[in-house]
């Protein structure tokens, strides 16, 4: 189970899905939870591993993402057991599929 921050407020879950408004964690939608009338720009996972992370905006994740990681924006994270997609730049410790990236790269392993 994971910690995560989208746009300053504080939620708990393995898999999040944020695309536009909508916003799914483990299957429920927490999009009434304040974030009908927003646009999320920031999420980052702050303590513990998700098995996935899709959004619009940019994710950072402190720990490990077991699956597959997608952002409109950049990613980091720690290490990801699938592949990663973003429409900008990665930062990841290791990436163990594909990576396909807007900007830039940067992997340690």
């Amino acid at each position: 189970m994971a910690t995560l921050i989208i746009n300053g407020t504080r939620h708990s879950g393995k898999r999040i899905d944020i695309a536009g408004n909508s916003i799914t964690i483990d299957g429920v939608d927490v999009t009434l939870n304040g974030f009908a009338e927003c646009k999320v720009v920031n999420i980052e996972v702050t303590s513990g591993n998700v098995q996935s992370i899709s959004a619009d905006g940019s994710i950072h994740c402190h720990g490990e993402v077991h699956g597959n990681a997608s952002a409109g924006g950049s990613v980091k994270a720690g290490i990801v057991g699938g592949n990663v997609s973003a429409g900008g730049s990665v930062k990841c410790a290791s990436v163990k599929g594909s990576i396909n990236a807007g900007g830039s790269v940067k992997c340690r392993s």
